[in-house]
């Protein structure tokens, strides 16, 4: 019954942007060189009772150890055991790739997947966790074709082990100038492609605007095609996941209106407290899930 929901749900969506399909997830021992993902896991190997989880965009995040720093000094940031991130950068003129210093900074366990070229780098996510990582693996994600500034997306997932059980988790971006069935469309693989115990989350990038042409943000979704990150949500719900961050308020630091771009979805699991805490440093801001025995 949930699978001919969501198809119902999902075809009601239909869209007009070009779209091209996305790829089946590559283990990191197959991701071609330039997008293989790199892995430290000798750091941390926790097993807390209560598992927080969140996610960061930390575009600007040039400092990783500023970064950190923010996370350490925040009394609901401090106790997160694994990280979500999002925009993060690798120079290879730079003494560790930025994940693998905001890891050592924050005492974890670090992954980081190349998504796209960045100058003489990598552009990309990341995973930090106080849990050992397991069976990292990408996903290419649909990709909207636009007039300029197309990107290459990706999802980037791995395996936990928590309260006797493995648990799916995946970490995503998603295009900002694309209409809700579009963004539908670029999530639905990595979705679709989870295990019943999942965690997915990251900057899904609902921003509430119809987007003319890929380019204009037009009318509100909220009047034209419904609001978009209910949309999402609904969308979830009808996969069979929780939405527990969908009444936390805005997660970006945007000056012309309060949009939440950033959620965190469970399922077979059982979400409790979250928040967002709104410090400075990127134009999002990090968002944090409970998650009880």
């Amino acid at each position: 019954m949930r699978f001919l929901f969501a198809c119902v749900f999902f075809v009601c969506l239909s869209c007009s942007t070009e779209v091209l399909p996305g790829l089946d997830w590559v283990s990191q021992w197959e991701a071609e060189d330039e997008h293989k993902p790199i892995l430290d896991n000798q750091v941390a190997n926790e097993s807390p009772e209560v598992l927080r989880v969140g996610t960061y965009n930390v575009k600007f995040a040039e400092n990783p150890d500023v970064f950190a720093e923010r996370i350490l000094t925040d009394p609901e940031l401090a106790k997160v055991h694994v990280w979500l991130l999002q925009e993060i950068d690798s120079f290879p003129d730079e003494p560790l790739p930025r994940a693998e210093a905001m890891a050592q900074a924050l005492d974890m366990n670090f992954a980081f997947a190349p998504a796209r070229a960045k100058g003489n780098g990598f552009h990309g996510l990341a995973i930090l966790s106080k849990l050992p990582l397991e069976n990292l693996r990408i996903m290419r994600l649909p990709q909207p074709q636009f007039s300029f500034n197309t990107r290459r997306r990706i999802a980037f997932g791995t395996d936990i082990f928590w309260n006797n059980q493995t648990i799916e988790l995946v970490n995503i971006h998603l295009d900002t100038r694309i209409n809700p069935s579009v963004r539908i469309t670029q999530m639905d693989p990595a979705v679709r492609s989870l295990s019943d115990v999942a965690i997915i989350g990251g900057d899904t990038n609902d921003n509430g605007f119809h987007w003319t042409e890929n380019v204009i943000p037009n009318v509100p979704a909220d009047l034209a095609l419904g609001d978009s990150v209910h949309v999402v949500d609904d969308y979830m719900m009808a996969m069979g996941f929780d939405t527990p961050t969908r009444f936390i308020g805005d997660t970006a630091d945007a000056i012309v209106a309060e949009f939440r771009l950033d959620a965190i979805f469970t399922r077979a699991l059982r979400p409790s407290r979250s928040g967002v805490v709104r410090i400075e440093g990127s134009d999002h801001f990090p968002v944090w899930l409970d998650i009880t025995p």
